[in-house]
């Protein structure tokens, strides 16, 4: 099995969808697993917004591993906690 997306800037395609008051942040490397069944890894990206104090809001996007790395496609997102947990 292999991705398509592992050389991504995922700050740059994935951390402007935030609502980051400060520069996203990427936490560790994207976990590469096939969700879709197609025998091709997607990506599980770990990205936070670093905001100044102790709150951290932090997301989990899933993209498909057989789309185009330049614009990959993402497929969810796995979860979000916002800024109050």
């Amino acid at each position: 099995m292999k991705s398509r997306l592992t050389n991504v800037n995922w700050l740059s395609v994935a951390g402007r969808g935030l609502d980051c008051p400060f520069k996203p942040e990427l936490l560790g490397r994207p976990v590469l697993h096939d969700v879709t069944g197609d025998r091709i890894l997607d990506s599980f990206v770990h990205l936070d917004c670093w905001t100044g104090d102790s709150r951290y809001p932090t997301t989990v996007l899933v993209h498909d591993g057989a789309s185009d790395p330049t614009a990959p496609r993402q497929l969810g997102t796995l979860l979000t906690f916002g800024d109050d947990t």
